[in-house]
């Protein structure tokens, strides 16, 4: 289906929602050679929407935080922040973020934190 149209002068792809599988990018860096990258953002629907960038194009990675916006990593049981290279879950704060959800005081005070971080569930 995409071949029947000229894509010669489409030099990036941006994308999010979902990771694209590496098989997946290597297919279409091979098929669309004029195609320079394929960035990938994360984020979310709290965060208008994204919070960070991989320009790297390395493969599984979410990227560096967009200017202004901060993360950390923190325990989801103490919510204590966790060190470098530690799993738990991400907390993004900047700009972009919500205010809160709609006549949803609970919902938000359960999302952001007294901090200012949003808590992303990941």
């Amino acid at each position: 289906m995409v071949s029947k149209y000229d894509l010669t002068a489409l030099t990036r792809v941006f994308y999010g929602a979902a990771p694209i599988g590496k098989e997946l990018i290597t297919e279409l860096v091979a098929r669309f050679t004029n195609i320079k990258g394929f960035i990938q953002g994360y984020g979310l629907t709290e965060m208008s929407p994204v919070c960070s960038i991989d320009v790297t194009q390395t493969h599984g990675s979410s990227g560096h935080l967009l200017p202004n916006t901060l993360g950390k990593i923190v325990n989801p049981e103490s919510k204590k922040t966790l060190g470098v290279g530690e799993l738990g879950e991400i907390c993004i704060n900047g700009p972009q973020m919500m205010l809160g959800y709609h006549r949803n005081q609970k919902a938000t005070d359960e999302t952001i934190s007294p901090d200012g971080y949003l808590h992303t569930g990941t």
